[in-house]
């Protein structure tokens, strides 16, 4: 009775012991079977409508408390009145950064990705926040408490909008 060997596709060489029919070289794989490759795609926006509006009502929580902190900082005895005054425009100014972040957001249609330009725009944006809510983290304790508690919602943001910081 002979043994013949089956090889269902075979790519690259391989070399086979007639004798016994053992593999003797092959230059990649060699599968009994199906080879399963698992890969992995990032997505950047929102792949269910609950996720955007989790993500759009988040970003007005974080606008309102920066505004909380903002008062905070203003108001803190311990540094001098020009870190104040910085630290102050700076929130401000993120304030407004994350409203335009919120519009685009808004604008981005569920199940579609975002462009790399509202990816980098989203992404910059909450790294500039969770800087600046370190930073507030000096200005006394009402503005170090609530910033220790934002900075968990600002990496559960990126989350929803699939980006890491």
């Amino acid at each position: 009775m002979s043994k013949g060997i089956h090889i269902g596709t075979a790519s690259g060489n391989v070399t086979i012991n007639n004798a016994g029919g053992n593999i003797i070289h092959a230059d990649g794989d060699v599968v009994y079977g199906d080879k399963i490759t698992t890969t992995s795609t990032t997505y950047h926006g929102f792949q269910q409508e609950a996720d955007k509006a989790q993500f759009l009502a988040e970003l007005d929580n974080l606008r309102a408390a920066l505004r909380t902190i903002k008062s905070a900082v203003e108001a803190a005895a311990e540094k001098d009145q020009d870190a104040r005054d910085l630290l102050s425009a700076n929130l401000s100014q993120q304030i407004l950064a994350l409203n335009d972040v919120k519009t685009q957001a808004a604008a981005l249609p569920v199940a579609h990705a975002a462009t790399p330009q509202q990816t980098t725009t989203v992404t910059e944006c909450l790294k500039t926040t969770g800087e600046l809510l370190d930073k507030a983290q000096t200005f006394g304790e009402k503005a170090a408490e609530i910033g220790l508690k934002l900075l968990p919602v600002v990496t559960a943001l990126a989350a929803l909008f699939g980006v890491v910081l």
